[in-house]
């Protein structure tokens, strides 16, 4: 591994060229706000001039407001024990992401979480920091509980840049999560640091946000995605090592950017536990997903209209359990007897649904990365019906199950598995035993270790 981080010959002027066209959009934006800026200073002024206009008994409550509209409740910054916040006594990992991961409301927050607590696990002090600088519980104190370090409110919202010098002598790590989050940190980071980085990319957003384009979503513009795209260009460019976790999307890095990923598990686990509800003891299909997510509102409002009214001519007593966080009201309206929309569910309620529901359905018409409802379903052994979208990135996984991309592919495959109480239970099998070999935390922990002992040894 050498300065140019990873990249195979990448050519400087593809680099430059994407860092300024992110440079632009983002001074694009800044015009935008200091036009806001501007209107809201000349409707003060407005006001003002009012006030002057009038006599002067009267000028109290009108002086009043203006005070208020330029200064409103502002606060000084409440400073952390020790007036420059945390003091690092010993070499520490740095983790970056949008949010500090609240592990049961996505994939990517799950799949962070596990990471952290590996390397906690591993004896490396971490300290993590949301780009919102917020400390949302319980999620908070479950990253406490596990010794995690948390930088968070106002204070280190406005100074973070002054803690990473503080402590630069101590910051041997870093984990840039997410595109948006890893160009706001990492460079700073790496200048005035001598971490090591490492970039998590969940999926490619790109690929996600042109598959979207295809799909006929008319909220992603070219140019939101030439932008994504040069981002994420320039994140992995300035990585020491770019974590991927769709083998797929490792394959397009390499082609496209010219950057030697290497693909991770999305999930690991010490066990898989063996699932012990039969064939004849389970009943109906379940979907999982966080809908501001959009690939699962689009696809599960396709399931629903589409391919589910041919599921029911077959079987017409099926039921469908819907869960995940923030269902939109389009997703609310098609609720009935047979559609359940239960919202977010706990870990241990999904855990029982899993295994009460005979299938899982993944009917996901676009989107990037590896899905966590498919890893999680294998987890739990509960057979699966998926796009090929929803199988992409799974080493290996057409052995064990076979796309269904349209309305009449899914609707018979859901209807043939459903009855088939042999196949069923060999399925069942499959699935879980392809967790303990894709996604077991062993492997995981080799992984880690023998990456993070190469950055060491540049």
């Amino acid at each position: 591994m050498d300065d140019a981080n990873r990249r195979e010959a990448q050519p400087n002027m593809e680099y430059l060229k994407a860092r300024l066209l992110i440079a632009e959009a983002e001074a694009a934006r800044q015009e935008a706000a200091l036009r806001d800026c501007k209107q809201a200073r000349d409707r003060i002024n407005a006001e003002l001039a009012e006030v002057y206009r009038s006599r002067r008994w009267r000028l109290t409550e009108p002086l009043a407001k203006a005070k208020q509209l330029f200064f409103g409740n502002r606060q000084a910054p409440i400073i952390p024990p020790g007036a420059g916040g945390l003091c690092l006594k010993q070499p520490a990992v740095l983790v970056v992401d949008r949010h500090i991961p609240m592990e049961d409301r996505d994939a990517g927050s799950r799949s962070m979480f596990q990471y952290i607590c590996l390397l906690r696990e591993m004896g490396y002090p971490v300290v993590c920091l949301g780009a919102d600088f917020e400390a949302p519980q319980p999620y908070a104190s479950a990253l406490e509980r596990r010794g995690v370090t948390i930088l968070s409110g106002e204070y280190y919202a406005r100074h973070w840049r002054e803690w990473v010098l503080q402590n630069k002598k101590h910051i041997a790590l870093a984990v840039f999560s997410r595109p948006g989050p890893a160009y706001t940190f990492q460079r700073f980071v790496r200048e005035n640091t001598k971490a090591r980085a490492i970039y998590f990319g969940m999926d490619l957003q790109f690929l996600r946000e042109q598959r979207a384009i295809d799909a006929g979503d008319r909220t992603v513009t070219e140019r939101q995605l030439e932008e994504t795209r040069a981002t994420e260009f320039v994140v992995m460019s300035d990585a020491d090592a770019v974590l991927l976790f769709s083998d797929k999307e490792v394959e397009i890095v390499r082609r496209e950017f010219h950057i030697r990923a290497q693909a991770a598990p999305l999930f690991f686990y010490q066990d898989v536990p063996k699932r012990e509800t039969p064939f004849g003891g389970t009943k109906n299909l379940l979907f999982v997903g966080g809908f501001a997510h959009k690939p699962n509102v689009d696809g599960i409002l396709w399931f629903i209209t589409k391919v589910f009214p041919l599921i029911q001519r077959e079987l017409p007593d099926i039921c469908l359990d819907i869960v995940g966080s923030g269902p939109p009201r389009e997703l609310l309206g098609l609720a009935e007897d047979r559609i359940r929309v239960r919202g977010f569910l706990e870990e241990q309620a999904l855990a029982g649904l899993y295994h009460a529901s005979r299938l899982c359905v993944v009917p996901l018409r676009y989107g990037a990365g590896v899905k966590g409802k498919l890893v999680e379903a294998a987890y739990y052994g509960t057979p699966i019906v998926s796009t090929a979208i929803g199988m992409e990135g799974l080493p290996d996984i057409d052995k064990i199950m076979r796309p269904a991309d349209t309305a009449e592919q899914f609707a018979a495959q859901v209807v043939e598995k459903y009855t088939d109480g042999r196949e069923w239970e060999k399925e069942r099998t499959a699935l879980q035993n392809y967790v303990a070999k894709y996604f077991s935390y062993a492997g995981t922990k080799r992984m880690m270790e023998k990456l993070i002992d190469s950055l060491n040894s540049d």
